[in-house]
């Protein structure tokens, strides 16, 4: 059970082994203070610290940083990751895109998930 004197590198390392993910560098913890701002968690510091006067908290798994060529990277559940971020940003307008790129994205989404029409 995670405690909140617990480092935040503490919590992240038990989401990464939660999800299996060993190509870690790219994920963070965000969460949102009193005023609704996002903030990424410090790994550096006590979970606490950063909640201050919360006695429950929501923490969002994400990706805090992309890989320069998603292609090269080694884990397919790292990719899966990725694509999972890329996918709610576009559906909560974190990431507009036009009309027509939607729906080629979707078509990719499709074929990742059914194969190829035949």
């Amino acid at each position: 059970e995670i405690q909140d004197s617990s480092p935040g590198q503490e919590v992240l390392d038990t989401v990464f082994r939660h999800l299996n993910l060993l190509e870690t560098a790219y994920f963070g913890l965000r969460y949102l203070d009193a005023a609704n701002q996002t903030h990424w968690l410090d790994t550096t510091k006590k979970v606490s610290k950063q909640l201050k006067g919360k006695e429950t908290f929501t923490l969002y798994f994400g990706v805090k940083f992309y890989a320069a060529d998603p292609c090269k990277l080694l884990e397919e559940i790292t990719r899966y990751q990725f694509f999972l971020q890329v996918k709610q940003d576009i559906l909560q307008g974190r990431l507009p895109v036009s009309f027509e790129l939607a729906a080629e994205l979707g078509a990719f989404v499709v074929q990742s998930e059914l194969g190829d029409y035949d």
